[in-house]
């Protein structure tokens, strides 16, 4: 396990979700968890049948229902539900590009870290 990218959840007091290459975990301060993923890959799913290529920056939504995940190798925006665990994905078509369009798998990404 390598962590490449960390939040904490507002709601939990302590809790706090990372992200390896692929897989997105959660820790209460005493037990880590698989949320999403296993293998490397692209799949929408719940836990370990959902799948990421590159997971790179995480961010929490301020009620702690959801995680959103910068899928950089499948070049996605994608969202986890920390209830059922399931992973969906918000944006991005997988193309290796950048431009803009409706937030309905339209809008492309190109391989980007901020400077």
């Amino acid at each position: 396990m390598q962590p490449y990218s960390i939040c904490v959840n507002p709601i939990t007091g302590g809790g706090f979700y990372f992200g390896d290459l692929r897989t997105l975990r959660y820790c209460n301060g005493e037990t880590v968890s698989l949320i999403a993923g296993e293998i490397s890959g692209y799949a929408d799913g719940v836990g370990g049948a959902a799948q990421f290529a590159g997971v790179d920056h995480l961010l929490c939504s301020v009620d702690g229902k959801t995680v959103f995940v910068s899928d950089t190798q499948n070049q996605r925006l994608r969202a986890v539900d920390t209830k059922t665990c399931a992973l969906t994905t918000v944006c991005g078509s997988g193309e290796r590009e950048s431009r803009d369009g409706v937030v309905d798998y339209v809008a492309v990404f190109k391989y980007r870290r901020p400077p």
